[in-house]
């Protein structure tokens, strides 16, 4: 049976994750829009073939236009405030208005502008970090019933949100998708611990300065991060309403991350560990359980930590 070709609107679009999920979706023969922040130098970011609506997510008249002029079929919202740094903490108002009003903006105007006979899929893109700390390892896996404990600025702005799209659901009926990703990496998204560490060991730097060694991550490469949302599109009578882990269910330390890093791009540097600005009552241990989501959606992760390690080695390597 072919696959249903949709009109989709993607917030966030001009960051790393939109990006690539954008260049899928338009792989895959579907009509794509990009709702972004208008920034001058990200002219080029996007294909010719995308259609760009500027404007910020908080600006609720912006998004309702935005929503009325491209009438979407889905809707992948992406736009966020991330949590890579210090930032989010030193400005929670910014954090919560963009994370949280943003989605209810975003949200509301598709309840309010499109016809509930014409409008398919809400994809909302939360993160593992709405789960916070729990007592590893007794507590793990974590699963989408596990107790959410917000842990920053970000987790909060980002339950707040989960719980809005919730209520939309059992108020209204609206079929919206929650996605809990996990520590995503991979090729270009050079902020995270992964990547960083990769580019800095090719370029032969040494010392390499890196923050607690201890925290324990799941690991998720971003092609299975961006199939999470094609699988949700091809099966959207089976996502609507649910939650979702996206991960691949291994735990595995920062030393030893660094360790598989080390031993694939064969750098012999030191490392000066605890030099990183540490944030506050960060997640010591982060591994979920993707069971939900192959059951009900056909969703595992393929990339294995060192195949993608590899894969972002070659990627730098060739340019």
């Amino acid at each position: 049976m072919p696959i249903p070709i949709y009109r989709i609107l993607v917030t966030g679009s001009s960051g790393h994750i939109g990006q690539h999920l954008v260049h899928r979706l338009r792989e895959l023969g579907h009509e794509v829009y990009c709702y972004e922040r208008y920034v001058a130098s990200r002219y080029g970011i996007l294909s010719p073939l995308d259609k760009v609506l500027y404007g910020e997510i908080t600006d609720y008249y912006a998004v309702h236009h935005a929503v009325k002029e491209c009438c979407p079929d889905i809707v992948c919202h992406l736009a966020a405030l991330g949590t890579q740094d210090l930032y989010a903490y030193e400005h929670p108002q910014e954090n919560l208005l963009v994370n949280t009003l943003g989605t209810i903006n975003i949200a509301e105007a598709v309840r309010e502008e499109l016809s509930p006979d014409h409008f398919k899929l809400f994809l909302h893109a939360s993160t593992s970090e709405v789960y916070g700390n729990h007592k590893y390892p007794d507590e793990y896996p974590l699963k989408e019933t596990t107790p959410l404990k917000a842990n920053s600025p970000y987790s909060v702005g980002k339950i707040a949100a989960e719980n809005y799209v919730n209520y939309l659901i059992d108020a209204y009926k609206f079929p919206a998708t929650i996605l809990r990703p996990f520590n995503t990496y991979g090729l270009g998204l050079a902020r995270t611990l992964i990547d960083y560490t990769v580019s800095q060991m090719l370029a032969q730097v040494s010392p390499i300065k890196l923050g607690n060694p201890d925290p324990i991550r799941d690991w998720l490469f971003i092609l299975d991060h961006i199939n999470a949302y094609i699988k949700c599109i091809q099966n959207i009578e089976k996502a609507k309403g649910q939650t979702f882990n996206f991960c691949s269910g291994i735990a595995i330390n920062i030393y030893e991350t660094i360790d598989q890093i080390r031993a694939l791009t064969g750098w012999h540097g030191q490392l000066e560990w605890h030099t990183q600005p540490r944030r506050p009552n960060d997640i010591h241990a982060l591994l979920g359980t993707y069971k939900k989501a192959e059951r009900i959606l056909g969703w595992k992760p393929e990339v294995t930590l060192v195949q993608g390690i590899k894969k972002i080695i070659e990627a730098k390597k060739t340019g």
